[in-house]
This record gives C-alpha cells, sequence and structure tokens, in this order.
C-alpha cells in the first residue's frame, strides 16, 4: 500500500513521495538540476519564490521539525535553538 498524505498529514508530500518510491538524494538533486537548467534556458525567473527548489540536505534529514522550519519560515512551533542553526550562515 503506498504513503499518502491522509496517512501522514504531517509530512510534506515531497518526503512521502521520497520514501514511497525509495528515492536515492542523489537522483533527487539531478532531477532538480535538470529542471533549473531547463528553466534557466527557456528564460524563466528562478529568482521568484514559487519556483523555490527542493533543498535535498534538508529534505533528506527526514526530520519534520527541520523541514518545517526551513520551508515554513513563519512557524511558530518552531524552538528557537533550531530557528538560529538554519538561518545561521
Amino acid at each position: 500500500m503506498g504513503r499518502g498524505y491522509k496517512e501522514y498529514p504531517d509530512e510534506m508530500v515531497l518526503i512521502t513521495m521520497i520514501k514511497q518510491y525509495n528515492l536515492p538524494k542523489e537522483t533527487l538533486e539531478k532531477a532538480v538540476n535538470q529542471a533549473a537548467e531547463h528553466a534557466l534556458n527557456n528564460g524563466w525567473d528562478l529568482s521568484d519564490e514559487s519556483w523555490e527548489l527542493p533543498n535535498a540536505d534538508i529534505l533528506y534529514t527526514f526530520d519534520n521539525e527541520i523541514i518545517d522550519a526551513y520551508y515554513r519560515r513563519e512557524n511558530p512551533n518552531v524552538p528557537d535553538w533550531l530557528k538560529k542553526s538554519i538561518t545561521a550562515p
């Protein structure tokens, strides 16, 4: 049986898919790089937030707290120590 949003409502859909299909990090990174290259070659503006590319280093922690803190910057439930560690240069 596949993994789905109803079974894992607190999990990012992309994480659910990575787990369900046992997608290696390198495969995701290659696909993201290909998508970005295609977009740039077609003159698309990747600086727009809607084009934020998945961050494999964050996603492959499989830690919902870290993932939520990174992707939901205004999440009030993220502990201060985690906010500082993610926003540090």
